[in-house]
């Protein structure tokens, strides 16, 4: 399955203000970008695999972001800002889109989330 690697920086926290905080990686300039959108994937840190609800793209519901992909892990609440970790894309959801509302965007991260534990086998 592809691979991407970069280091965890710190975002604009509104993952977190929407109740699902993420850790933004600052991916290496040469490497080629997976295509915007969510994927079902693992985030690995320090070898260990995490399942997560990935996002990459340009964040249009908030206006225009510079590309960047983030990764929002289940059941984990460690800090690990400046740390390299690796994000494995397991299966693409949904193309990124733009929504009217915050409310809108967190309903549909809902949906992401429980497909995305599905997939896992994980309690919702």
């Amino acid at each position: 399955f592809p691979l991407v690697s970069g280091t965890v920086v710190e975002g604009d926290k509104r993952g977190a203000q929407l109740g699902f905080p993420t850790a933004n990686l600052q991916l290496p300039a040469q490497i080629c970008q997976p295509k915007a959108g969510i994927y079902i994937g693992y985030t690995i840190i320090k070898d260990k695999k995490h399942p997560s609800v990935i996002n990459c793209g340009f964040k249009p519901t908030f206006g225009r972001h510079p590309y960047q992909c983030e990764t929002h892990i289940f059941n984990f609440n460690q800090n690990i800002y400046g740390q390299t970790v690796a994000i494995q894309f397991l299966k693409f959801l949904r193309t990124e889109q733009k929504f009217s509302s915050a409310d809108e965007l967190v309903e549909q991260i809902k949906k992401d989330v429980k497909k995305a534990k599905e997939f896992f086998n994980l309690a919702p």
